[in-house]
């Protein structure tokens, strides 16, 4: 008779019953995860509505006082000169009114007054708290209207035509003169609750109110108060509209001028960041067709704010801003009308690039059709949560790890020790050598491994009977003769007892097996592998202080000054062909080129002016020399960045004089790169009017930042 082939172990019984318990753990841990995420999402969106609704509410509100506040102030102005209490032609006392007014409303920009003979009163604030007093004027007179056929009439129908053809075909040569253009500035007092005045300027430009569009918005629909689209202000530089009205003269009932109320856009949008910080999302206004008028985060319009061209609303498509992006995707994917809007709208939007969920709510404003909307990235809400799901997590992981070294020492004593005794005994009774005090201990216990234990003792017993029965009555064969009968009988008593012990051992549990140790070494070394070539990707502070000393006037700071630019900077990996920064961006930082390569470009040229290797500094005359880029600057393949922003580079240079000089010569090795500098300067510089050349002017440009006498932009 054959015995059945070994069979191969497959994993041991007590690995098996651990397995069936930490599964059984984490399918009640499913349980309660999985309605609780639920929840705390269903939470969150709920929490987020409000959050949109109140924001919204607010928005409305304070928008609704603003709007009012304009026309309140036009209208105080306008009942003021219909009532005799101040005259037109008179500045001074028009001056203070608008400065009051201007001064009691601190969201307004311009207070101002526009005449039909071209002449000009307004009172504006200045981003540095002060105030100026702006008064152009053509005649002797303020505002002054020629009698119908009189020598003054014809001058200033002659005026109207050339400064009309000036607007259609912008020719100078048909600007009819200049007028005289007188600029007081004042700043007020609160201790004596008074204005006083600080300073006094003329300007020689050519201005004519009626081509204004503020003045070309109102002179239409007289007695009718307008807005007007977005332009940008011919004094300050400032994008905004108006809200203007025609002033006509109670005595003749003529047509005197425009009355306009003006802010900016940037106050709307300073006002959003004062609800709204930056970490919170952003919050941001549309009109009808999409354009961008102001968001919580100023820096989103800064092609707006800062062109020195015609104001030019961006699109919400057309703005760099990655929450606006999605903004732009959620309206595309929900087919969203603006105009059609007629409450509260909410989306949530999954970005399959940054792989986040935004919360997304737009809202009609109630006023000029535009629309308010909110963007807010999950994490802002989720960032708690999330946290605390880590912690879990992980304390979950530490419990189920000691669960498991626990289990391994219950399940060893209490159930696969005792089966393996009972396994050991079926194998030492097939060769004899069992006793039955081996069981002795399993056999005590009152479960079912007692009762095993207990059932292979007895039947330890009956064989060992069997077999001294049996061996006796071969004794008294072999002593007849019949020794050969007794030598067969047994043989076959000895097979069969030894195929049933087989059979027992091999339906019993053998011990665990463990997988060969070959297959965790080899998991380790990859492992190991995989940590060593992610950290040779990574540059140490160390390496980047060494990086910041390729340039000479750098390597002149001291060493503690050094790692302090070292720790500050910023790394950033760019993809090839990457666009750094654009000519005429503002300089605004400072790059070191870790890995690969950067050129320099510009639009006057076919050709890179320059390309700079690994190692190179760029981006730092520019911003020195408080100048817009006058190159643009790509990378040339995969390239590594460090950037230092201005606020720290400016202040560690300014506190080490010693290194101008280094700067100097630097700046005589970039006059390439500078040469179109006085595009960005302007021709009226008056050091070149004395007789200095460009590279002197720079050179003065750039010690007066050295030592803090520029203006930061």
């Amino acid at each position: 008779m054959t015995t059945s082939p070994h069979r191969q172990r497959g994993l041991s019984l007590k690995v098996k019953l651990t397995g069936v318990m930490l599964l059984g753990i984490g399918a009640i841990a499913a349980i309660v995860h999985v309605p609780w995420a639920y929840i705390s999402r269903r939470n969150v969106e709920q929490m987020v509505s409000q959050l949109h609704e109140e924001s919204f509410q607010g928005a409305r509100i304070d928008a609704a006082s603003f709007f009012d506040n304009v026309l309140a102030t036009q209208h105080i102005i306008l009942s003021s000169l219909e009532n005799g209490l101040i005259d037109a032609d008179e500045p001074t006392a028009q001056g203070q009114l608008y400065l009051n007014l201007l001064h009691a409303n601190e969201n307004l920009t311009w207070v101002q007054i526009g005449f039909a003979n071209g002449d000009f009163l307004g009172a504006q604030r200045r981003d540095d708290g002060l105030y100026n007093l702006d008064r152009r004027q053509w005649d002797s007179t303020l505002g002054e209207l020629g009698a119908p056929g009189s020598d003054l009439a014809a001058q200033q129908a002659d005026r109207k035509i050339q400064a009309n053809a000036f607007l259609a075909t912008g020719d100078e040569a048909t600007i009819p003169g200049k007028p005289d253009w007188q600029i007081e500035t004042y700043e007020f007092d609160e201790n004596e609750i008074a204005w006083q005045q600080v300073d006094q300027s003329q300007r020689d430009d050519f201005y004519y109110a009626p081509i204004r569009p503020f003045y070309t918005a109102a002179w239409p629909t007289p007695g009718e108060s307008v807005w007007t689209d977005v332009y940008r202000f011919k004094t300050g530089n400032v994008v905004g509209l108006d809200a203007a009205v025609t002033y006509q003269d109670p005595d003749d009932n003529r047509l005197r001028g425009v009355i306009s109320i003006s802010f900016g856009l940037r106050r709307i949008s300073e006002y959003l960041a004062s609800i709204r910080p930056p970490a919170e999302g952003l919050l941001f206004i549309l009109d009808k067709d999409g354009n961008l008028i102001a968001a919580s985060d100023p820096n989103v319009l800064a092609d707006t704010f800062e062109s020195e061209t015609e104001a030019e609303l961006l699109s919400l498509a057309a703005v760099d801003n990655p929450l606006l992006q999605t903004v732009n995707q959620a309206l595309e994917d929900h087919t969203v009308v603006l105009t059609d809007l007629t409450e509260m709208a909410e989306f949530s939007q999954f970005d399959t690039v940054t792989k986040e969920r935004y919360y997304i709510a737009m809202s009609p404003l109630g006023r000029l059709d535009w629309t308010i909307g909110s963007v807010t990235p999950e994490d802002v809400f989720l960032a708690a949560v999330n946290r605390n799901q880590r912690r879990l997590l992980l304390i979950i992981l530490v419990l189920l790890g000691g669960s498991v070294i626990v289990l391994w020492q219950i399940s060893d004593r209490l159930l696969i020790g005792p089966i393996m005794s009972v396994s050991d005994a079926a194998a030492a009774m097939e060769n004899g050598e069992f006793h039955s005090a081996a069981l002795a201990q399993t056999a005590q216990r009152e479960d079912e491994l007692g009762q095993l234990a207990e059932v292979f003792q007895n039947m330890a017993a009956v064989i060992g009977d069997r077999e001294q029965s049996l061996m006796a009555q071969l004794e008294d064969l072999r002593d007849h003769g019949t020794g050969m009968a007794g030598s067969q009988l047994e043989v076959a008593y000895y097979q069969a007892l030894t195929e049933r012990a087989a059979r027992l051992r091999a339906a019993t549990p053998s011990q665990a097996q463990f997988p060969p140790s070959d297959s965790l070494s080899a998991y380790y070394r990859a492992l190991k592998e995989r940590a060593e070539s992610v950290r040779s990707t990574r540059i140490s502070g160390a390496e980047v202080e060494q990086l910041l000393r390729s340039e000479a006037y750098l390597a002149s700071l001291p060493d503690g000054d050094l790692r302090e630019l070292a720790n500050g900077a910023q790394r950033v990996v760019y993809g090839a062909h990457a666009e750094i920064f654009q000519e005429g961006d503002t300089a605004n930082a400072v790059y070191a080129i870790a890995q690969g390569s950067v050129e320099l470009l510009s639009t006057s040229q076919d050709v890179p002016l320059r390309i700079l290797p690994a190692g190179q500094v760029f981006g730092d005359l520019t911003l020195m020399l408080d100048m817009p880029r006058t190159t643009s600057a790509d990378t040339r393949e995969n390239t590594v960045l460090y950037i230092c922003d201005r606020e720290l580079f400016s202040r560690i240079l300014r506190q080490n004089p010693q290194a101008i000089e280094a700067v100097e010569q630097k700046l005589a090795d970039y006059q390439d790169v500078l040469a179109d500098a006085p595009l960005w300067f302007g021709d009226s510089n008056p050091q070149l009017a004395a007789g200095a050349t460009w590279p002197e002017v720079i050179a003065q440009q750039l010690r007066q930042w050295w030592h803090g006498q520029l203006m930061e932009s």
